[in-house]
């Protein structure tokens, strides 16, 4: 499978082949083996059937369409949306029947909430990797906080991942992009639209507000649970998509 949609792609393959497109790819591998199985398809050609909707599909990406999937499977809910995506088409194209029941469903918008953490400090750390330094986090300047500091890097150093990976959604917020001349210098002009935000403190008030809700979503069972109306989750949604937005749209290439 993996050999034959290497050889028919078309496209730069680099443009496209990153974890999150592999991690799909082998998804559908899985299903696949399933429906063969179930459909006892032992003909090699008729699995190339199937794969060649796929292919085909992918050949038919500009750049700009393998930029926006690259974004796309930098998170989890991207990548069971394109996976779905990918099932659906070959549902249209070869037998209706492939990955039935296997649709994933759609993320609840706690959990998107959840991803959206680290999607967002992986594009601040982007920006401050390129206007400053890998080493930002370690320097007070930059993250003033001496605790949180403290913290990131320990974890940094012992499991080997980047200490930005340990930054709170709030605390990149507040301490890093809302404290200090970072916001002067860089992230007044990427945050301030008029289709974004108007002013810091709505900025500040509206992350309290999405993370206020994943938390209450995850809470604990002995937690006091908050109920919110349609219209105070409409609200929420509003604001995680605003900075998935911000991301999105601020993400080079």
């Amino acid at each position: 499978m993996f050999k034959h949609i290497d050889d028919n792609l078309k496209i730069e393959k680099e443009n496209i082949y990153t974890d999150g497109f592999i991690s799909v790819i082998i998804t559908l591998f899985n299903i696949m083996i399933i429906y063969l199985e179930n459909r006892l398809i032992k003909n090699e050609s008729k699995v190339k059937d199937i794969l060649n909707i796929l292919i085909n599909e992918i050949n038919l990406y500009s750049e700009i369409d393998m930029k926006n999937i690259r974004i796309k499977l930098s998170s989890e809910s991207g990548k069971k949306e394109y996976v779905n995506d990918l099932i659906r088409k070959i549902q249209s194209n070869y037998d209706e029947n492939f990955g039935l029941g296997l649709l994933k469903k759609e993320l609840s918008l706690a959990q998107k909430i959840n991803e959206l953490e680290y999607q967002f400090n992986g594009f601040i750390n982007s920006i401050l990797e390129e206007k400053i330094d890998k080493n930002w986090v370690s320097n007070q300047k930059y993250f003033p906080d001496p605790k949180q500091r403290k913290n990131c890097l320990e974890k940094s150093k012992i499991n080997k991942i980047p200490a930005w990976e340990y930054i709170n959604f709030l605390t990149m917020i507040n301490d890093v992009i809302l404290n200090n001349f970072l916001w002067d210098e860089i992230f007044m002009h990427i945050f301030l639209r008029s289709e974004y935000f108007i002013e810091k403190d709505e900025i500040r008030i509206g992350a309290k507000r999405i993370w206020d809700y994943r938390s209450n979503k995850f809470a604990h069972k002995r937690s006091k649970i908050i109920t919110y109306t349609k219209d105070q989750e409409k609200y929420v949604e509003s604001i995680y998509n605003i900075f998935l937005s911000i991301i999105k749209e601020n993400t080079k290439d």
